[in-house]
């Protein structure tokens, strides 16, 4: 998934990006990124092992806070790759936050759920849940070559 913001937001707090998907499976490898500026070049990295990185058996989700410094533009991607399956069917979010009361723990505090923002994240708080915008997720469909 990739996330490019040319019109910067007003509010840079914890964003979320995050995928689901049906058959019981870690990641073998996750990346995540926010590069800035491209002139100024303010890049985060993100892996499985970073503490805002949720990984669960069904889903793996990560928080970017956003910079504050971003001038011009704000770049946000996720990855994952693994050797098994996923199932055939990956469902994916981004989520922004719309309120800058948000935390960290506050963002990390979902289950994966298809009843979830976009699909992905389950806030059972109403309040953190009312915190991002609520954007629709997408689907990635995938088919096996062999058959």
């Amino acid at each position: 998934m990739y996330v490019s913001w040319f019109v910067l937001p007003q509010i840079k707090k914890y964003d979320v990006l995050a995928a689901r998907w049906n058959t019981s499976n870690s990641s073998d490898y996750f990346y995540g990124t926010q590069v800035c500026d491209s002139n100024t070049m303010f890049s985060d990295y993100y892996l499985t092992t970073t503490p805002n990185v949720k990984s669960e058996n069904y889903g793996l989700g990560v928080t970017m806070n956003l910079h504050d410094s971003a001038q011009t533009q704000i770049d946000l991607s996720y990855g994952i790759e693994d050797s098994n399956s996923f199932g055939n069917v990956v469902y994916g979010t981004y989520q922004h936050a719309r309120n800058s009361n948000i935390t960290m723990n506050g963002s990390l505090s979902y289950t994966f759920s298809s009843s979830g923002l976009g699909g992905v994240l389950y806030y059972s708080n109403s309040t953190i849940r009312n915190y991002y915008d609520g954007m629709q997720g997408i689907v990635m469909y995938y088919q096996d070559a062999t058959n």
